[in-house]
């Protein structure tokens, strides 16, 4: 059982967006809402440039 999960959002530590995004799009599948695009999520993730 995991006690922990870190999310490395900024990409500091390896590039995971690819990741992140799918995460995201199956969460909101599994909870019956609209699944964002994937620039949508993109977007909300990392430092604002």
């Amino acid at each position: 059982m995991l006690k922990l999960v870190i999310f490395d959002w900024d990409g500091t530590l390896v590039d995971s967006m690819e990741k992140i995004v799918t995460c995201v799009k199956v969460i909101a599948q599994r909870r019956n809402i609209p699944v964002p695009d994937s620039q949508t999520i993109s977007a909300l993730i990392g430092l604002p440039a």
